[in-house]
């Protein structure tokens, strides 16, 4: 099934320039897995070494947070994924 990506402007970088990205997947997880198939350089961004989702990057699912527990989320041609990197400071 198809989903599109959308990418905040700080993860423009990663995809050589592309805000919004169509991957397939049935799941959350398999949309993220797609979309660091597609751009390898977006992996370190959004997992860690063992495949747990990093705190970098805020992902949601039409308009909600996914965690880790929720990656296995379903999705449907609807469906909208958003990364947007964490910002600090102070």
């Amino acid at each position: 099934m198809k989903v599109t990506v959308y990418l905040h402007t700080g993860l423009k970088y990663y995809t050589g320039g592309a805000e919004r990205v169509t991957v397939d997947g049935k799941t959350v997880r398999d949309c993220l897995n797609s979309l660091t198939d597609k751009y390898p350089r977006l992996k370190r961004i959004l997992f860690d070494q063992t495949g747990r989702l990093l705190p970098l990057v805020t992902v949601s699912l039409n308009s909600k947070t996914v965690g880790e527990d929720d990656l296995n989320q379903p999705v449907n041609e609807d469906s909208e994924l958003h990364l947007l990197p964490v910002i600090a400071g102070g």
